[in-house]
């Protein structure tokens, strides 16, 4: 249940970000429309949530870490890189973004989003510090 909640904020953070991120361009594409096409580029993370839940309850508990510290961050790598295209073509197609334009764009959604994501999912301590310790740490727990 409250795994349910936390995760249901990362919908509405994604969206609101966009919408900073598109700023005064909202007018070109109408904002439901932009917002319903940019989610569909979700596929990727979707199908990777699924494939490594299905992994999960079929193999032995045994597998389990191996499998979240080594299969999923392998296939969030890749998903994170196709999501990033996808999300870099939505600016270029919907927005008519230069290449540049397009990546800024991209990078400055990402960095909106996932600092806010993570903020509230992993960090309960909401400093720059407090950020960067959990930042560190969750580095260093996957390295082992």
């Amino acid at each position: 249940g409250p795994s349910m909640l936390y995760l249901a904020c990362v919908p509405m953070v994604e969206a609101l970000g966009l919408v900073a991120v598109i700023g005064r361009r909202r007018h070109h594409v109408p904002l439901m429309r932009a917002i319903d096409v940019f989610f569909a580029g979700h596929a990727s993370w979707t199908l990777l949530v699924i494939a490594i839940t299905g992994l999960l309850v079929s193999v032995p508990l045994a597998y389990s870490w191996m499998i979240l510290t080594r299969v999923a961050i392998a296939g969030m790598a890749l998903v994170i890189g196709w999501s990033a295209y996808i999300d870099f073509c939505f600016f270029r197609a919907m927005y008519g973004a230069s290449r540049p334009a397009a990546l800024r764009d991209l990078v400055l959604l990402r960095a909106i989003t996932w600092l806010i994501v993570f903020s509230i999912l992993a960090a309960p301590e909401f400093t720059p510090l407090g950020l960067a310790r959990e930042i560190s740490e969750a580095i260093q727990e996957v390295l082992r």
